[in-house]
């Protein structure tokens, strides 16, 4: 599946379990249309729109939308923010299509990718949690826009960055997910394609804002292989007595940035996924 442009005809079969799920009615965005049956969530000012998981930008401001559920009716677009509301569930159960979801994924995470594809991978928000096999590339998935949070934590997982392609960024926190201000609490990158060269020099540097350091960076390691972790540092579990700890002001987005290159001779190579968890500090 992908990014749909009408409502979306794989109907959403809501499960009634436990409960039959929460729905809120949340504004819609300016010159937005939702589409009945979708991913939706909030744009930087707060308005709903059609899901967009971050991507990586070179160059450019970290973009994407914060995941609030699904849309359970058409809105077309209107004049000003806020000139319609739209019914969205927020928390509960439905069944839905996961390509290749098999019966051992169950308790397992779904993400989202777009604003009409789940995935097992970290592309996009974790929703949730699949908690039963229905049938081939079908499941039952336990909604909960807020998975994400783990007690106060929030914790994060990326798309796949380029340690050798200076400026590559990718969003981590979108602005309304930081009411409080937030501290990193750990950082550390996943490697999914091997650190070759030797002197590895790549650095990766968490900012708030846009750019604006947060003094927790993460550097490449000679010959690191697929499925090392690289530490990042300072953070409030690796850092020692002393160290500044930079808060991202609330209202602001926090992002992961490629500042150094790993630009090692002609056999350049390093990817890696970030997983970090932030600390409202208050």
């Amino acid at each position: 599946m992908s990014a749909i442009t009408a409502d979306n005809t794989v109907a959403i079969e809501s499960k009634a379990l436990d409960f039959e799920g929460y729905k809120v009615d949340l504004p819609v965005a300016a010159s937005t249309v939702i589409y009945k049956n979708s991913f939706v969530g909030l744009n930087a000012s707060g308005y709903l729109t059609s899901y967009v998981a971050p991507a990586v930008y070179t160059g450019a401001t970290a973009t994407g939308t914060s995941f609030r559920g699904i849309a359970l009716e058409h809105i077309a677009s209107q004049t000003s923010n806020g000139d319609k509301r739209c019914r969205v569930l927020i928390d509960g159960y439905f069944e839905y299509t996961l390509t290749s979801v098999a019966v051992t994924d169950v308790g397992g995470p779904v993400f989202v990718a777009d604003n009409a594809t789940l995935s097992t991978s970290a592309v996009g928000a974790c929703i949730g949690h699949i908690v039963g096999y229905e049938t081939t590339n079908k499941c039952v998935i336990r909604l909960d826009p807020f998975a994400a949070y783990n007690g106060k934590l929030l914790t994060v997982v990326s798309a796949t960055l380029d340690l050798c392609t200076l400026g590559q960024k990718i969003l981590l926190v979108h602005e309304t997910d930081n009411h409080n201000g937030l501290i990193c609490a750990w950082a550390s990158a996943y490697v999914s394609e091997a650190i070759l060269a030797s002197d590895a020099a790549g650095v990766i540097t968490l900012q708030h804002t846009a750019d604006e350091s947060m003094a927790t960076t993460i550097t490449a390691v000679d010959n690191s292989a697929v499925a090392d972790v690289l530490l990042g540092t300072p953070t409030l579990t690796n850092g020692t007595s002393g160290d500044a700890m930079i808060i991202a002001p609330a209202g602001k987005q926090i992002n992961a940035e490629v500042t150094t290159a790993n630009n090692q001779g002609t056999a350049e190579t390093g990817e890696v996924e970030i997983y970090a968890a932030f600390q409202p500090v208050k």
